[in-house]
């Protein structure tokens, strides 16, 4: 079995609201997905957590295509301005150096679609 942790801090150029950010965290968990799939499975489980202060957004995804997302959100003015991205991959079967290399690049990707999107806006 082999983890892959990894935790950054988003600096947002502008405020953005969860449900851009949490479509974005979920396209990387997708692609993240479809890469590590095994017969149509992840062979383990791909997380990750968005938070700042008591705001959060959680992502899982066990299956290519499908992620499930829980949000703390009540009110939709509520936007994150610097938050705290925690993404956690466990897989079996997968060797070492791919699975690490893998989180890397599409988390590089995440990072480079966070810092165009709040450039746009």
């Amino acid at each position: 079995m082999k983890a892959v942790a990894r935790k950054a801090t988003l600096d947002l150029q502008s405020p953005m609201s969860p449900d851009r950010l949490g479509n974005l965290v979920e396209e990387m968990l997708l692609m993240l997905a479809r890469d590590f799939s095994i017969k149509g499975v992840v062979p383990g489980h791909i997380k990750a957590l968005v938070e700042e202060d008591e705001s959060y957004c959680s992502f899982s995804c066990t299956k290519p295509g499908k992620v499930t997302r829980q949000t703390s959100f009540q009110k939709e003015d509520t936007y994150f301005h610097q938050p705290c991205l925690y993404l956690n991959v466990v897989l079996v079967g997968v060797p070492e150096e791919k699975a690490e290399v893998g989180v890397d690049i599409c988390l590089e990707k995440f990072l480079n679609s966070v810092r165009s999107s709040t450039r746009e806006r």
